[in-house]
């Protein structure tokens, strides 16, 4: 071995702790004024789908964006030294090997310096913004604040924009900082409320009978419970040896809540031991919002299923503006909540700003530098990772991956499919175990999960998503080919099942407390917090020791047989945007960008994984003073102390901090922090807390551990909270203020009424709902016009102070609750938005707010806020004609009453139009006003002269003068408007517009001659009769309908064409007689002849003629030819039998008249053979079966069909072949023409002479 490489092992470390020794104390990098006007643009703070979006517009300042995350850049050399700190933590021949740091400790080497993060939180609060944590981690600030507030902080303007049919907020340019905090500060992480997206693939819901093991529907489909997920992935061997995740924690990222009861029934119907999840609300409770309860659910359920006595802790936080995934997680790595941590949401890494990424980069490190293995789903779709899965879309933005998992510091977990197809009796029992559920019969051969569809009708990209980070290098764990990376960072590492297609079992939305009714998931959701399960049995195996970033043991073990199951068939390309599948990568032998290394053999990897150096052991002790009440009020400040001991002699005191957690049966709150301080006992913070909400809570203290000792948990001390007294204040709020003096508003005038709940202590915040009574009722629904809506205010629900904006003197944000609800609205149909809307009417009004109490607060009732609401002034704001205005004519006249005050609100009343012209007022009608359009009125009116009065113009001289006058109501005053409306004598004359129902018909059938009568006034009707001529003969009169139209029914027009059919209009008392035309129709017909019209014939011999049919009006009639009654032994045929006119041209037939029997003995004799041969082939068919009918049937059909084609052909005969001559002498043929529906018969005779 080289001497030389074996001293720098040593001394390279060495030299490495010296280095970050010498950085504990780090220099302060602020320097200037921070109120200078001096600031810089921080480029990459806006989205970049700002530009490709629209901009819908500016935010309103009052609007409150939540809880929002400030990067803090550290130094170059800070950044460099943490990337070695990492590796050299995961490095086995490290002195530092798994020495995980705290986050005070990180933050002491690799975070900006305490006085730099004070003055960044100086500058934060001196702009009105709230800040609720310095990170430990001195990697970020969380803090909260208005619109308006961010907007002067941050030097930019917040828009709503529009893109793809959906709805976000963002800055609108970059942000700008003083120059003095540029050194330190990287920008806000995210102003934009495009959120990351889940990566739940949620399916259908099904339902398992316990008793018969059976999945109801039939349909061969199977679901995986926790027992199969076991069998599968060899996990039972671990369990029966105890390693089932008893002592370990797995953290869960979430921004909604869950119904615990959920996980408890999905535990209890799998025989999965009681073992509830702590529920960690940091900040608002969000409550179990619809779109996030399932990953959630999902989540927390199967982490624990795999790791079944493992401790879930789900940390759940608000998404109001900034995202509640980003909250989430920084809280879990900067609380040190636990050595295993699943996040199961994704956005394309290209839409993610510069400050995002770094972010997820900087959070990522922290973890793995304290030990913690972070999970990331990889995504669901494909190769495609800008493209949502289930936007019903094809892959538009080529290849891409998710940002919050393409860092060097995380687990991409990707998706599988199970390959049982072909025969899954080979990988399924047909029930499932009526206790556990269980039917896998053991491990199941994937492929690459990939259910992506190119229907158009239904495009989808649901695949396990992987790829290459466009941002990363490869990291020194990923021991993969460049030719694969291209030497950037790959994605995923590892994989699991992640197909709908045996898709993973869930209790939601309490479905399963009426039955086992589940949902069936899918997505790499599933797969990475099964994968923080497998992790925690890593953990346990190890003595329960952090294994940190899991990455540099997995990439190592892939050349372990057996601890990795490769996946080499199928891809996870989903379709581009032609179709065509292109969009991902092949499976192939080995690493791929489709499943990473492969999925575990779970037993395998743990027994296989490489072993780490334990570490110290501490103890923790939490105390109370002595004497000190277990039974307190809400608010009482109590004091704790904790001891933090080292085991064994010598050791030296641990350093770090520790946390107080109040847990409830429900929930989990942490309600203060302390640092270590050495002594002779031990190392002891001293915390006086306040927080411990109210009800039953034991307190713990958690040691987060220091690089020398692991993190551990005191005795639980016990507490009876009961609730302190509180008190509301209802008033006005304006400009940020509410204001409980009483007010007087005009009708229709917004009236924003605001709400503050507060305890006496300061401490906490009330929660709940609070009812309002107006008058001393309860706020009732507000009706609107029969068919256009109503509202009913709800319940006031309170948010906590930091999204409250209300402020009032003596009362601070910090111990208040608040809400700005009772803004009625109304919804406006020509622009599809929402305004406010005073819906109280006239008169005087008292408002209170009753707070029902909680745990914590007491019930109370508010002051009495008065206020009166004046009524509205109105006026006519429109007036003008809906039709042409004449005399005589009625005519509508419209328009719109509308409050001086420009506000609006729903009343009522009538408007009334009187016609003064005479000097005698003439009332000409009234209509009560309509809210469909907003208080438009529509009255129709009449006048009977023409008008006398001057329009305005010199010379218009045809003016009504007309007074509009609104009545008003209870909550509105009346209005009047004055006039001139022209209303001319008639001057223009009708037309008429001339028509038929058919264009042709046959002779004889019925035509319908239609007239049409119009005028320029469209309000108008005639009315009288019209009269019908062809050329100068009338054909009839018929009177005008309701329409004007009138309609004469013929059926005795001449056959041809009538190219003179007109219309005479009588006129009306308004109208002038007019006429119209000229119209033509055609009618149909034909004329039959004989050519010769006398036959002689020799007795028994045949004689033709030719028949012809002259077509009149263009007939183009089918025309059937037969012959009447015939002498003895006489027939007749046509060839052709019928004929169809071409509206121009003499159709023609040949009439043969027979006469004899020699004349058609061939076909006598052909039709005898026939039948002599279907006599004959009947004997030959066997009628002993049954079976055989149908050939008999067949060849019986087969045969008449061959009579008919000898014994007929194409001619028509009038009788069966004679068998005697006909008697000579002369006789009178009918020859009979019928030319369809409608058609009289045609008659001629034909006169034949027989010798």
């Amino acid at each position: 071995m080289d001497t030389r490489k074996s001293i720098w092992r040593f001394i390279g470390p060495a030299i490495l702790c010296l280095s970050v020794n010498a950085m504990a104390q780090v220099a302060s990098r602020v320097t200037g004024d921070l109120n200078s006007s001096a600031r810089v643009q921080l480029k990459g703070t806006a989205s970049p789908l700002v530009a490709r979006s629209t901009d819908k517009g500016r935010l309103p300042g009052e609007r409150n964006l939540g809880r929002m995350v400030l990067l803090l850049a550290p130094t170059t050399q800070q950044d460099a030294a943490a990337k070695a700190l990492v590796k050299d933590l995961h490095d086995s021949s490290s002195p530092n090997f798994h020495k995980w740091l705290t986050p005070a400790e990180f933050g002491k080497r690799f975070g900006v310096s305490e006085n730099d993060a004070a003055a960044v939180r100086t500058w934060l609060e001196s702009n009105g913004l709230t800040v609720h944590e310095v990170a430990d981690g001195r990697r970020f600030i969380v803090f909260s604040g208005s619109v308006s507030q961010v907007e002067k902080t941050f030097a930019t303007e917040m828009h709503s924009y529009s893109r793809n049919g959906k709805e976000f907020i963002a800055n609108a340019s970059e942000i700008k900082i003083p120059a003095a905090l540029a050194p330190v500060v990287k920008g806000v992480v995210r102003l934009h409320s495009d959120p990351p997206k889940s990566q739940a693939y949620m399916g259908k819901k099904v339902h398992w009978d316990p008793t018969s093991g059976q999945w109801e529907g039939g349909d061969g489909s199977h679901y995986l419970a926790p027992a199969d997920f076991a069998k599968i992935y060899n996990l039972d061997p671990l369990y029966k040896a105890g390693i089932d995740g008893t002592g370990q924690t797995i953290a869960i990222v979430g921004r909604g809540n869950i119904f615990l009861s959920d996980v408890q029934n999905f535990r209890t119907l799998f025989n999965l031991p009681v073992n509830d999840p702590e529920i960690i609300v940091n900040g608002d409770n969000p409550g179990e919002t619809s779109g996030d309860v399932p990953e959630a659910t999902l989540d927390v359920t199967w982490s624990g299923a795999v790791a079944p006595n493992a401790h879930i802790k789900f940390v759940v936080s608000q998404s109001n503006f900034s995202d509640g995934v980003d909250v989430s997680a920084a809280y879990i790595v900067d609380h040190n909540l636990a050595p295993v941590m699943s996040t199961s949401f994704g956005l394309c890494e290209a839409y993610f700003t510069p400050v995002q990424n770094a972010f997820y980069n900087a959070l990522w490190q922290q973890a793995a530098a304290q030990g913690i293995t972070s999970f990331v789903s990889a995504g669901d779709n494909g190769g495609a990772g800008c493209d949502e899965p289930g936007g019903g879309t094809y892959a538009f933005n080529g290849l891409n991956v998710s940002g919050l998992a393409s860092t060097p510091y995380n687990v991409a977990v990707g998706g599988t499919q199970f390959d049982d197809t072909d025969d899954p009796t080979k990988y399924w029992a047909s029930t499932s175990d009526p206790t556990t559920g269980a039917s896998a019969l053991g491990y199941i051969p994937e492929k690459v999960w990939n259910e992506s569809s190119n229907d158009p009708n239904s495009p989808g990209l649901w695949a396990g998503s992987g790829g290459v980070s466009s941002l990363y290098k490869q990291p020194d764990w990923q021991t993969v080919s460049t030719s694969i990376t291209g030497g950037m960072r790959a994605l995923p590492d590892i994989s699991l099942t992640a197909a709908q297609h045996d898709g993973y079992l869930v209790c939601l939305f309490q479905n399963c407390s009426y039955g086992e009714y589940f949902y069936v998931f899918g997505g790499t959701s599933a797969s990475s917090p099964a994968a923080a399960g497998i992790m925690a049995l890593v953990n346990q195996k190890m003595g329960g020791q952090p294994q940190g970033m899991a990455n540099y043991v997995f990439y190592k073990l892939a050349s372990t047989p057996g601890v990795f199951h490769d996946t080499t068939v199928g891809d996870n390309k989903v379709p581009d945007a032609s179709g065509m599948y292109t969009v991902g990568y092949d499976a192939v032998s080995g690493y791929d960008l489709a499943t990473g290394l492969g999925s575990f053999d779970a037993n395998a990897l743990v027994n296989n994984w490489a072993a780490a150096s334990s570490g110290n052991a501490a103890t923790v002790t939490l105390a109370v003073a002595p004497g000190q009440a277990k039974n307190v009020e809400h608010g009482t400040a109590i004091p704790f102390t904790t001891t933090v001991k080292c085991s064994g002699t010598g050791c030296e005191a641990p350093t770090g901090a520790v946390t107080l957690q109040a847990t409830s049966s429900s929930s989990s709150v942490g309600i203060g922090t302390g640092a270590l301080t050495p002594s002779s006992t031990g190392s002891v913070a001293n915390v006086t807390s306040s927080a411990i909400p109210g009800g039953s809570y034991t307190v713990a203290a958690r040691y987060g551990g220091d690089g020398t000792y692991y993190a551990a948990d005191s005795n639980g001390v016990g507490f009876s909270v009961t609730p302190e007294a509180s008190y509301s204040l209802v008033g006005s709020v304006g400009a940020g203020v509410l204001t409980i003096a009483p007010i007087t508003v005009q009708y229709g005038e917004p009236i924003n009424m605001g709400a503050i709940v507060a305890g006496n202590s300061g401490a906490g915040y009330p929660s709940g709902n609070l009812s309002i009574r107006v008058d001393g009722a309860p706020a009732t629904t507000i009706a609107f016009d029969p068919g256009y809506g109503s509202q009913t205010p709800s319940a006031l629900k309170l948010n906590y102070g930091e999204n409250s904006n209300i402020l009032m003197p003596g009362i601070t944000t910090q111990s208040q609750s608040s809400t700005v609800s009772y803004l009625p609205t109304y919804w406006d149909n020509s622009s599809d938005t929402s305004h406010p809307l005073n819906e109280f009417h006239a008169g005087p009004h008292v408002a209170q707010v009753t707070y029902p109490g909680d745990a914590s607060f007491a019930a109370n009732t508010s002051n009495a806020f008065a206020f009166n609401v004046s009524k509205a002034d109105t006026f006519i704001a429109d007036f003008f004609p809906l039709g042409t205005q004449v005399a005589n004519v009625p005519v509508h006249l419209m328009g719109e009453v509308l409050f001086i005050s420009q506000w609006f609100g729903v009343y009522t009343g009538t408007v009334s139009i009187t016609d003064v012209t005479s000097g005698t007022p003439v009332v000409l009608g009234s209509a009560p006003i309509s809210m469909q359009y907003g208080g438009s009125y529509d009255v129709t009116v009449k006048v009977s002269t023409p008008g006398d009065n001057e329009c305005g113009n010199p010379g218009a001289n045809e003016c009504h003068v007309l007074i509009v006058k609104f009545s008003g109501d209870r909550d509105t005053t009346p209005s009047s408007g004055k006039y001139f409306v022209p209303f001319p004598a008639m001057t223009s004359n009708a037309y008429i517009s001339l028509g038929s129902d058919v264009p042709s018909a046959i002779a004889g059938a019925p035509v319908n001659l239609i007239a049409q009568v119009q005028s320029d006034v469209r309000t108008y009707t005639a009315t009288g009769s019209v009269t019908f001529y062809d050329g100068a003969t009338a054909l009839g009169t018929a009177a005008l309908d309701a329409t004007g139209t009138a309609t004469l029914n013929l059926t005795t027009l001449a056959p041809g064409v009538h190219s003179n059919i007109t219309a005479v209009y009588s006129g009306d008392a308004v109208l002038a007689s007019v006429s119209g035309g000229p119209y033509s129709v055609a009618i149909q017909d034909y004329t039959l002849t004989a050519d010769p019209a006398t036959l002689s014939i020799t007795s028994g011999s045949n004689g033709t003629a030719q028949i012809n049919m002259l077509p009149i009006g263009g007939s183009t009639q089918t025309v059937q030819l037969s012959c009447g009654s015939l002498p003895s032994n006489m027939s007749c045929t046509f060839a052709p039998s019928s004929v169809t006119l071409d509206g121009t041209n003499v159709g023609t037939t040949t009439l043969t008249i027979i006469t004899g029997p020699s004349s058609t003995a061939a076909n006598h004799g052909a039709w005898w053979a026939t039948a002599s041969t279907i006599a004959l082939g009947l004997l030959f068919v066997p009628f002993t079966r049954r079976k055989r009918m149908k050939s008999l049937l067949g060849f019986t059909a087969l045969m008449a069909v061959m009579v008919a084609g000898i014994g007929c052909g194409s001619n028509s005969s009038t009788a069966l072949p004679p068998s005697k001559n006909v008697t000579a002498g002369t006789y009178t043929v009918s020859l009979t023409a019928s030319g369809g529906t409608g058609s009289a018969a045609k008659t001629i005779p034909l006169v034949v002479t027989v010798k």
